[in-house]
């Protein structure tokens, strides 16, 4: 029976990964472990721990099930599908940022160019060097697939607030001003502007506007909550570090599916 794979594995491995690390010295005269065997638990450990310092732990992430259930190998039920507005990106893109913002809010407008910049084009209008790897609405309709789609969720407080505000930026896709959806997602995920949050019912916010997470496309587990933050941290390898969760979600179900 095959068991989840959850992005805990990455910090908390199983068990059953130590066993081949020798038997423990114990009182008693118990056999040691050789000076090699106790090289490579050291060089398992070091790796464990940097992947643990890599992955950054949330409490909202989705439980990913068994890869062998449901069309193409994934689960049949994906705890975001029910957001029809996200389909087109997760059918054609790896990853998905979801961007909580608004036009309106003063945080907003520096993470935002910071995005332009890295993924689209700079103030100097010098097109960025990840641009190919972004998906438009053009690719969708050519049926291409990219390395990631980038979902505005607006607050704005109009349609023509939101119009304005993505006219410029073609490798952004968005949830429509008018969608069911745009509420349901900010409520899933409990991400909003302190203004909406009580119209919305969110007692309490994880995380306020501007927020960015990053989702794979085919299990819909959360690779990062702290999108911005990596923004920042990573520069222009973001997409690298962002690519390098997404395989390593990738290896860890493939190590399941061989045990």
């Amino acid at each position: 029976m095959q068991l989840p794979v959850t992005m805990d594995d990455a910090v908390n491995p199983p068990s059953s990964a130590f066993k081949s690390g020798g038997r423990r010295n114990r009182r008693g005269g118990n056999k040691q472990s050789s000076p090699s065997t106790a090289l490579t638990c050291a060089l398992f450990l070091f790796v464990i721990g940097a992947i643990g310092l890599l992955v950054r732990k949330n409490d909202f992430a989705p439980k990913p099930t068994s890869r062998k259930m449901g069309s193409d190998n994934y689960p049949q039920t994906r705890v975001l599908e029910k957001f029809k507005s996200l389909d087109d990106a997760f059918a054609h893109s790896k990853i998905v940022g979801l961007y909580f913002a608004a036009s309106w809010c003063g945080m907003s407008t520096p993470v935002t160019k910071e995005i332009d910049a890295l993924f689209y084009k700079d103030e100097e209008g010098s097109t960025s060097k990840i641009a190919p790897k972004i998906l438009t609405q053009s690719d969708i309709e050519q049926k291409i697939e990219k390395d990631l789609a980038i979902v505005y969720v607006s607050s704005d407080y109009t349609k023509g607030e939101l119009d304005s505000y993505i006219a410029d930026r073609p490798y952004w896709l968005s949830v429509p001003f008018d969608s069911p959806d745009k509420t349901a997602i900010k409520q899933h995920f409990r991400i909003c502007a302190h203004v909406e949050q009580e119209s919305l019912g969110i007692p309490e916010r994880r995380a306020e506007i501007p927020s960015l997470v990053i989702i794979d496309s085919k299990t819909h587990g959360v690779l990062s909550t702290s999108g911005v933050s990596d923004l920042r941290d990573y520069d222009d390898e973001v997409l690298d570090h962002w690519l390098s969760l997404h395989s390593l979600i990738r290896t860890l179900e493939d190590k399941y599916e061989e045990e």
